[in-house]
């Protein structure tokens, strides 16, 4: 006699053996059914994870480059359980997918891993089909040309705080170096590259960010600001000669906006425990830790400054809110240089550029207490690392989507997304009572905006709100789009749908960027020609800053500077150069919705190298597809593709893209209009391309990132010289974005330790 609960329990573990069972005999038999199954590509090295393995370190070991050698430029690699997945860097059918992103979109499990990055699955990353068509055109006047460069005295700005803390770090360095500072160092802030921007985020004017600290081997750690965010971060120092050791806590003191910068300078020593160091970025202090000699600057982890320094760029371009990340990275490392003695150095042998270290009081200017740390930026933290974390459950969801419904947020990570969703529908409030403000001093027309609890408010106003509205910021412009009254109520964003741009902003504006800038200043520090391409820049940046820098007062910029900055070709070049030696991301995947023909321009490869054995796709110029079937397109190998750039397409030259070349009909061209895959921006293919008839998922904050990118180069090139230690090798780590670390200290997690040295106005 069987019991109820028994029999329960007997039917439930059958009908959990035949799904599990079923998955794999379907997965099995769309193997052997499938198309792809006739293509070339490389042996599998796993039933269960085919050729992942290989692919999970490919930035490092050429390994498509390798691949598209021996199979051509379309073939089939191995996924989860065997199933063929197609790899193509074929011009004709990497445009013909893109151009169709609707009926190419992002794979579920791909979607859903955003998603848990984006905090949800309604925002522009996310969306597909008629959706995404709908928000795009929404938000796309937010990304408009005309409308960022509004943006860029912000850039400059924050760019210019992030120049002043390295330039003190520079400083510093030559305060506690044993030897002579360099006769280079500014004496003061009065030199004209070297103007310290009036920034209300900075507390103190003499602020001192970071540097080593004294003899002895003393080290900084200083904390990525998503390399975790956990509770109670610290600030590890140690002094391995002496013994001394303590740790500062890193309470972050990040405001919004609208609350002002709070000026607490120092807080109480706590525990002696260090942190792991992978979340940390270690900086030597002394010339004997590296073999340097101390007159060429400190070394300094660039990535996660510029880490920083993008934080606090689109909080405040994106929805108008204040990180103060930089201000607060600055203050905590001033405030850790209290607690190890620095040497006796004579004031003159530096001039002082601000007050002293041991000037500041400590309880601060003001006075103020221990501050609170920012709840958002805490909050988009977990969730951000939590998203990239591997986890075998979510490998099972690929094989079993039934495994996606029961998906379970630990109490970290449910505080962290109520955290963004307060905030978040907080700043949508307040964006949209200051357009509901603007539009009521104008009687042209109605302006509806939705609520939270989705009823319509209405004011009068005009068409062109952005005039009489202060905000500039994305999500200001966003939702004045959204207000629009010839845009149908149907068709408008709904308030989780606002809310999850929020996230999206951040998200894909901020490590995307800070990778760019981290990997440019890379490519520079390492030009085997000696820093010819750094120095070429130079000049002609501080060419753009002496033709206009006597019209405005030092650390500010003029419509006609940053215009000039934004317009220079060589700039552009090297910007452009970068990108495409080292993109954000490198890869992007792809399902098909239906059965598909897929064309290509270069005939396939048989499957076995000099084999006679016909093809089973059908054709030597199309692709057949299932429906379901994945594709992979490498963005990096086709922005490194031989065939297009040359033998030298690995190096980083761009004097390539001003070279001229003649073309079939006798025409003069230039490098970006040679064969290959036109994308959306520069002639690369880094922010993809699309269609806007047939799916457009080319990067819609493409304009966003590339002023951004200039503007801080402009601002930090023309006064700081960058080079890269002998000895050091850099790897790629791909995970979502592309971060690098160094190849011996893997234990330290993703760094880019870069050796500062001031570039005085003679020295170019």
């Amino acid at each position: 006699m069987f019991y109820p609960a028994l029999l329960i329990f007997v039917s439930l573990s059958a009908a959990v053996v035949l799904y599990i069972l079923g998955t794999f005999i379907t997965l099995l038999f769309r193997q052997y059914v499938s198309p792809l199954r006739g293509l070339p590509g490389p042996p599998s090295r796993s039933f269960f994870i085919g050729n992942l393995k290989e692919m999970h370190d490919q930035e490092n070991n050429n390994l498509v480059a390798r691949w598209t050698a021996s199979y051509g430029h379309t073939f089939v690699y191995r996924g989860f359980v065997g199933g063929h997945r197609l790899m193509t860097t074929d011009p004709l059918a990497v445009s013909h997918i893109l151009g169709h992103a609707y009926d190419f979109p992002k794979p579920d499990f791909i979607r859903d891993a955003l998603a848990e990055m984006a905090a949800g699955h309604d925002g522009l990353l996310t969306v597909e089909g008629n959706d995404h068509h709908r928000q795009r055109k929404i938000i796309s006047p937010a990304f408009s040309a005309s409308h960022i460069r509004t943006l860029s005295p912000l850039f400059h700005e924050k760019a210019c705080q992030l120049r002043d803390i390295w330039l003190d770090i520079i400083r510093h360095h030559s305060l506690t170096s044993s030897s002579p500072p360099s006769p280079n160092l500014p004496s003061s802030p009065s030199d004209p590259l070297v103007q310290p921007v009036a920034n209300p985020s900075i507390d103190s004017p003499h602020a001192q960010p970071t540097s080593p600290l004294g003899h002895g081997k003393p080290l900084i750690h200083l904390p990525n600001p998503f390399a975790g965010f956990e509770p109670s971060k610290t600030l590890h120092t140690s002094n391995s000669s002496t013994g001394f050791s303590t740790s500062v806590s890193d309470g972050a003191g990040l405001r919004p906006r609208t609350s002002k910068p709070s000026s607490n300078d120092v807080e109480n020593v706590m525990s002696h425990t260090p942190t792991s160091p992978s979340q940390y970025v270690t900086i030597p202090s002394s010339s004997s830790d590296t073999g340097m000699s101390p007159t060429e600057g400190p070394k300094v982890d660039v990535l996660v400054w510029l880490a920083r320094a993008t934080l606090d760029t689109i909080g405040d371009a994106g929805f108008g809110y204040s990180f103060n990340s930089l201000a607060t990275a600055a203050r905590t490392l001033r405030r850790s240089r209290h607690t190890i003695p620095a040497p006796s150095i004579p004031s003159s042998t530096v001039p002082p550029t601000s007050a002293p270290v041991d000037a500041v009081s400590e309880e601060g200017e003001n006075g103020a207490g221990e501050e609170e740390e920012n709840e958002l930026a805490r909050a988009f933290g977990i969730i951000f690392s939590t998203a990239r974390q591997f986890r075998i459950f979510t490998i099972l969801q690929v094989w079993f989507p039934i495994l996606r419904r029961f998906k379970r947020d630990n109490a970290t990570m449910q505080q962290a997304r109520a955290t963004m969703n307060r905030i978040g529908m907080q700043l949508i409030t307040e964006r949209r009572e200051e357009v509901l403000n603007a539009a009521s001093k104008s009687s042209r027309h109605t302006t509806s905006l939705i609520s939270e609890d989705g009823d319509e408010k209405t004011a009068d106003g005009d068409e062109d709100l952005d005039e009489r509205t202060k905000g500039r910021d994305l999500l200001s412009v966003l939702i004045r789009s959204n207000a629009s009254p010839s845009l149908p109520a149907t068709q408008r964003l709904t308030l989780s749908e606002t809310l999850s741009q929020i996230s999206t902003f951040l998200s894909a504006g901020h490590e995307t960027t800070s990778s760019a800038l981290t990997w440019t200043l890379y490519v520079l520090a390492k030009d085997p020609n000696g820093h010819e391409i750094q120095r070429k820049l130079r000049r002609e940046l501080r060419e753009i800053h002496r033709l206009h820098s006597s019209a405005v007062p030092s650390g500010s910029s003029t419509e006609e500077e940053l215009g000039a900055v934004l317009n220079n070709s060589y700039l552009d070049v090297v910007v452009r150069e970068s990108l495409r030696v080292n993109s954000p991301v490198t890869t992007t995947m792809r399902v098909a919705l239906k059965d598909s023909i897929i064309p290509i321009s270069s005939p396939l490869r048989s499957p076995l190298p000099g084999s006679d054995e016909p093809l089973t796709n059908g054709s030597a110029n199309i692709i057949r597809l299932n429906k379901g079937d994945i594709i992979s397109i490498p963005i990096q190998a086709i922005n490194k593709s031989k065939s297009v750039y040359g033998d030298d397409a690995d190096v980083f030259r761009p004097e390539r893209w001003l070279e001229q070349q003649t073309n079939t009909v006798g025409e003069t061209t230039s490098v970006p209009n040679r064969r290959g895959v036109q994308g959306l921006w520069g002639g690369i293919l880094t922010f993809l391309n699309g269609n806007p008839i047939n799916g457009n998922r080319a990067c819609i904050g493409y304009r966003f990132s590339i002023n951004e990118i200039k503007i801080f180069l402009y601002v930090i090139l023309r006064d700081i010289d960058f080079t890269l230690d002998e000895g050091i090798e850099i790897e790629k780590k791909v995970n979502v974005v592309t971060r690098p670390c160094v190849k011996s200290e893997p234990h330290l997690g993703n760094q880019m330790p870069l050796r500062m040295r001031y570039m005085p106005p003679d020295d170019i």
